[in-house]
């Protein structure tokens, strides 16, 4: 699906040079691929970032997919359940780019959360459009933080920019990313920060003592959340409704992702030098709970 939607949009790939067998029954593109790594670009402060890129071998220009990832761009997020390599990408034809993000991985800089990704994903965006072989057409792609990383993109309109695929991302990351109902959501954020931030951090500085305690402390926090004094709760009786607004508590980001166009299903958004549709198919509800239908 995620191919099928940068292909309608990313147009521009060198149909004449495709074999007629398209596409290949091993779901690999026909274009032979060459990998060049740790690809320097200069942001507006001097900041360096470096990237992957994986080129097709083709004559003609084809459009760039971009991540930019907090996660380390030696694996950008292949996953079974996300998404295929970027060799894979860049086999359909594709000039695929995985960038480091500032302060992540091997990009200079001091990583701070959402402070510089605006800024940052402009600049990658329109370097990106400049490629050698590069149509000029860009699109983004990720999950995660790296979905935070396309809408921070996406808010400073970098004219080159024509797609973004965020995925198993928020669409507001105070309310139910960071905060939860005015409440910081510390299970969340600490792990978060510990188990990629701090330990990045600590490796590019060399500090094999920081990187020991925070993994050790990972670690304690595990065990202390092991024993903590749970309760059990009180058996259920027919008809109680008591744990039912649980459940819909736990459902209710994803229920106010999916309805927050507050009615507008079907129009289009537009901003500047920036489309997106949001789907005629109609708005969804998750709903779940524990509740009694009859007296038998």
């Amino acid at each position: 699906m995620f191919a099928i939607t940068l292909s309608l949009v990313l147009t521009g790939c060198a149909q004449g040079t495709m074999p007629n067998s398209w596409p290949p029954s091993d779901h690999r593109g026909p274009c032979a691929v060459a990998k060049k790594s740790d690809v320097p670009a200069t942001m507006r402060d001097g900041t360096i970032l470096r990237a992957d890129i994986y080129r097709p071998k083709l004559k003609d220009p084809v459009p760039v997919i971009l991540m930019r990832t907090q996660y380390g761009k030696d694996t950008a997020q292949i996953q079974p359940s996300r998404f295929r390599t970027p060799d894979w990408f860049a086999s359909h034809c594709y000039l695929v780019v995985v960038q480091d993000v500032r302060g992540q991985g091997t990009s200079d800089g001091i990583f701070t959360e959402f402070g510089n990704d605006a800024d940052d994903g402009y600049d990658t965006v329109e370097w990106a459009a400049g490629l050698p072989g590069a149509t000029g057409k860009v699109g983004m792609y990720g999950s995660s933080y790296v979905g935070a990383t396309q809408w921070l993109a996406a808010t400073t309109t970098p004219p080159h920019l024509t797609t973004i695929v965020p995925s198993n991302t928020a669409s507001d990351y105070y309310d139910g990313w960071t905060y939860e109902g005015g409440a910081f959501r510390l299970g969340f954020v600490q792990p978060w920060a510990m188990g990629t931030i701090a330990t990045t951090a600590a490796k590019n500085r060399g500090d094999l003592a920081a990187l020991k305690q925070l993994q050790a402390a990972a670690a304690e926090r595990g065990r202390w959340l092991n024993h903590l004094p749970y309760q059990d709760l009180p058996p259920m009786q027919p008809g109680d409704l008591r744990v039912a607004p649980w459940y819909f508590d736990w459902i209710r980001h994803s229920t106010r992702t999916t309805t927050g166009s507050a009615g507008a299903s079907g129009t289009g958004i537009r901003m500047s030098r920036f489309r997106c549709c949001i789907s005629k198919a109609g708005t969804t509800r998750s709903y779940a709970g524990v509740w009694r239908t009859s007296q038998a």
